[in-house]
């Protein structure tokens, strides 16, 4: 038995990982791949991932806007493969949540600098708040930001006379690439000696005595403490959760390169609907999310018809985009408190 056991392998995990391997001041000596034929040990830190991952060579951090995951029909599960990118932090401090976002933007910002990723990882460019009638209208500008009425967003976004009331420009909205970023922070954990484990899923945690046990689907693990970073999936793993969070999936439409359009990424329906164009020309747009009756890896695969065609309604607001732009076309699950 030693350390810690980290259950999910996206953002929140590796930054986990990260942060406990770069404090840890001793740790055990562990293979780099899995099946070496090294003595076995065991590692100050698990890192257990469900979905398949290169878990037996050493990550590459990926150097270019056609980054893993968003150039394939299937991108990899989870929120961290599958979102949306937008990174939208508050501007006024006074709060402790708008301090939180604040000081976190500025770790990820020295993090990708100190990686040199910034060309491919972080961006910018603004975002802007977008409204489809008039009581959002009105909710919109009793913000901060840019006002933008509706001739200037149907004048910048291209859009349809009439898609949209107005909206409210934020100048420091941005962009981030999160696969780039979890693989950065993977890489340092797995250098400093943690250990993943892809397509391993955790069945079952329990306590006994002074450890941790994780069932899993190849092995049984003992550890001192578990954290779990699994997200959508944490009432799968801790029944106690279930009453809290209520996972649900969103739809996402990808189309292949197209011109510039809009450097900025934007949320309209009161951030029902989404959109950004990335640096190769995709452009991605989202939503329609709903409540998830069945999830499972393999539910990420199956997207919802109403959904997928509430979201091609919501497309032809944008009349240079068509049918025949569409790349490809995924579902995926972020989490929400239960009301």
């Amino acid at each position: 038995m030693s350390g810690i056991a980290i259950v999910g392998a996206g953002m929140a995990g590796a930054a986990a990982a990260s942060a406990l391997m770069a404090g840890a001041t001793k740790r055990a000596e562990a293979p780099t791949c899995l099946g070496s034929s090294s003595a076995p040990c065991v590692p100050s830190c698990w890192i257990l991932e469900a979905g398949a991952m290169a878990s037996c060579a050493p990550f590459t951090v990926n150097e270019t806007e056609g980054e893993r995951g968003w150039s394939s029909k299937f991108p990899p599960p989870g929120a961290t493969g599958r979102c949306g990118r937008h990174m939208w932090p508050a501007t006024d401090a006074t709060d402790g949540r708008g301090e939180f976002e604040m000081n976190a933007v500025e770790e990820i910002r020295q993090y990708v600098r100190s990686r040199g990723l910034e060309a491919c990882c972080l961006d910018f460019p603004g975002s802007i708040e977008l409204a489809i009638d008039e009581e959002e209208l009105e909710l919109i500008r009793s913000g901060h930001g840019e006002f933008w009425d509706e001739e200037k967003v149907t004048e910048v976004l291209g859009c349809r006379p009439g898609s949209f009331r107005g909206g409210m420009f934020h100048a420091g909205g941005g962009k981030v690439s999160p696969l780039v970023l979890r693989d950065a922070l993977l890489q340092d954990a797995i250098d400093r000696g943690a250990r993943l484990l892809s397509s391993c899923v955790v069945e079952r945690i329990e306590e006994k005595d002074d450890r941790v046990v994780l069932h899993t689907c190849m092995k049984t693990i003992e550890v001192e403490k578990v954290i779990v970073c699994s997200n959508a999936w944490i009432p799968q793993i801790l029944s106690e959760y279930e009453s809290i969070i209520r996972p649900t999936c969103d739809v996402v439409l990808m189309t292949r390169p197209l011109p510039p359009a809009w450097k900025f990424g934007f949320t309209a329906g009161d951030d029902q609907w989404y959109g950004m164009q990335m640096q190769d020309g995709r452009i991605f747009l989202g939503g329609a999310s709903r409540e998830c009756e069945c999830l499972s890896l393999e539910s990420e695969r199956n997207v919802n018809e109403d959904a997928s065609r509430q979201l091609r309604d919501f497309m032809s607001k944008f009349p240079f985009l068509s049918e025949s732009d569409i790349e490809a076309e995924w579902t995926g699950p972020p989490d929400l408190p239960q009301p």
